[in-house]
């Protein structure tokens, strides 16, 4: 079996963070990477984050890819975020999922940290094995990879969130 090329199946996925000044179902801010690396950041999500010099989103399910059960994934999740709470104080919901189609298929809970640099980012990704984490500042988006500690910006643009997805990370 060949192995997949992350950044291609990161790049052909979904991921969404929760809007803080909103309640209940379509408070999801969608998007995609692409390979556009000077599209920047969707606006929506610019005012979602307005105020942070950065952020990063990242999850503590499947390290390095490897699958576990969804009680694992929680389980770890939660201990997580209560590291997360401590250390950073707030936390914004987020999720990733392969769009359709896409192999290997992945969907995975994280959250959105605002205010981290590149090593802050990585450090924390090494912490919970994660093999990339998705990472913003105001001039670029893209994939920090953790085995190689490398930066592939990527660009994003606006994408409309299936309300399956939405009711599955809720």
């Amino acid at each position: 079996m060949t192995a997949p090329d992350w950044l291609q199946v990161y790049r052909d996925s979904l991921y969404a963070v929760a809007d803080p000044r909103e309640e209940g179902p379509g408070h999801w801010c969608g998007f995609r990477l692409n390979a556009d690396a000077d599209s920047g950041m969707p606006n929506s999500l610019v005012e979602i984050l307005e105020g942070a010099s950065s952020g990063t989103l990242i999850t503590a399910w499947n390290p390095m890819s490897q699958e576990l059960s969804r009680k694992k994934n929680r389980s770890a999740n939660t201990k997580f975020k209560r590291a997360l709470l401590d250390h950073q104080g707030e936390v914004l919901a987020a999720f990733g999922a392969s769009l359709p189609g896409v192999t290997p298929e992945w969907s995975e809970e994280g959250f959105f940290v605002r205010d981290w640099n590149l090593e802050q980012a990585l450090s924390w990704a090494f912490f919970v094995r994660q093999r990339a984490v998705v990472h913003w500042t105001p001039s670029s988006i893209g994939l920090l990879f953790c085995p190689t500690a490398t930066f592939h910006p990527c660009g994003a643009v606006l994408e409309q969130i299936d309300p399956r997805l939405e009711t599955a990370a809720n």
